[in-house]
């Protein structure tokens, strides 16, 4: 992904805050020291939990629900208000949680 390194951390943060109230989504695994963000190869690195299930190419009515729904839980945890996005991110679109 390219997005300012500077807003990294906050968006490592947003993740793990987003599946602790369990929305589903990957979310860093943090390191022995607690925190999520360290390097590889002198560039930042992070390691993931893995999402289950596949992609879809043709979502059916049921899944389109589903999506609605957790677009909703999303608005619901007042994510960018609990944690305010960083300067380096203002430039990026995150919008669909404000």
């Amino acid at each position: 992904e390219s997005s300012p390194a500077a807003s990294l951390p906050w968006f490592l943060e947003l993740m793990d805050f987003l599946a602790a109230r369990g929305i589903p989504c990957t979310h860093p695994r943090p390191r022995a020291d607690g925190g999520f963000l360290g390097e590889l190869c002198s560039k930042p690195a992070a390691l993931f939990a893995r999402l289950h299930g596949a992609s879809l190419e043709r979502p059916r009515l049921a899944e389109c629900a589903a999506l609605g729904d957790l677009l909703a839980r999303l608005r619901e945890t007042d994510a960018t208000k609990k944690m305010p996005p960083p300067k380096s991110a203002k430039k990026l679109n995150i919008s669909f949680i404000d």
